[in-house]
């Protein structure tokens, strides 16, 4: 069974994805465990360069982050731009 993304505001059909298997979330729980014991043993300085990246691929692609926001949650494309502005703002 496929999950379906629908907007809620058209009611238009996006996409259909395939669930994953109870091995593969088990696989993603330890990799994401993983990933969090490595971050939490790093500094300060070197958890910035990652989230200033991530600001800057925010910033660069805030139109299409927010065009899918609008489509996936059927916020006005105004509200969706805002959202991710918010998002750099606090990374900053």
């Amino acid at each position: 069974m496929n999950f379906t993304s629908v907007n809620p505001f058209t009611e238009t059909h996006i996409n259909e994805y395939t669930p994953i298997t109870h091995n593969e979330c088990e696989s993603l729980l330890v990799e994401s465990k993983q990933a969090f014991l490595d971050w939490s043993t790093q500094s300060i300085y070197q958890r910035i360069v990652p989230i200033y990246a991530i600001t800057t691929i925010l910033d660069q692609r805030i139109n299409e982050i927010a065009h899918l926001i609008s489509l996936e949650m059927g916020k006005p494309i105004s509200e969706a731009k805002a959202e991710v502005e918010k998002c750099i703002l606090l990374s900053n």
